[in-house]
């Protein structure tokens, strides 16, 4: 998991990407982040195939992520909010 300190509401944001390497559904748990969340997933060669925004309220909040229609490889996932920005790799197997 990830955390980092939110520098403008000076909150712990905790990020997890689980279980990773999968076969497929991905889960992500961000917690500590109020507002919105956008979630962006990209493919080996940067093309956008998934992008979802969410309202969090601050609570810990796990969406999933399903890339079985997809080819087995790395994706990249973007999470940007106004607390700041996480970048890792999904890896589909």
């Amino acid at each position: 998991g990830l955390f980092f300190i939110d520098s403008i509401n000076l909150s712990v944001v905790e990020i997890e990407v689980y279980p990773n390497p999968s076969n497929g559904l991905f889960s992500i748990s961000v917690d500590g982040i109020d507002g919105i969340i956008n979630m962006i997933v990209y493919d080996s060669r940067g093309r956008e195939i998934i992008s979802e925004s969410m309202v969090l309220n601050g609570q810990k909040s796990i969406n999933d992520i399903d890339l079985n229609n997809y080819s087995d490889g790395v994706y990249t996932l973007q999470l940007s909010s106004k607390s700041g920005n996480y970048t890792t790799k999904l890896i589909k197997k």
